[in-house]
């Protein structure tokens, strides 16, 4: 998807239960099913404005992944 219009329908509602987190030391958020998170936001940012959102939900991924929350 594209357009800020797009994305934020997109995650209107969808994101709540995610908290702010450092992801490999950068700002992020983490959504957690008990003590293990399952989807890390990672963000890319140009310009003083959000270009870009990556979910990641592979366990192998996130267990390689230094996530602070």
């Amino acid at each position: 998807m594209r357009g800020p219009q797009a994305v934020a329908e997109t995650f209107s509602g969808r994101a709540r239960g995610a908290r702010v987190a450092i992801i490999d030391g950068r700002p992020g958020l983490v959504w957690m099913a008990g003590p293990k998170p399952r989807v890390v936001f990672t963000f890319t940012v140009a310009g003083g404005r959000v270009t870009g959102i990556e979910l990641l939900a592979d366990p192998d991924t996130l267990a390689a992944m230094t996530i602070e929350t």
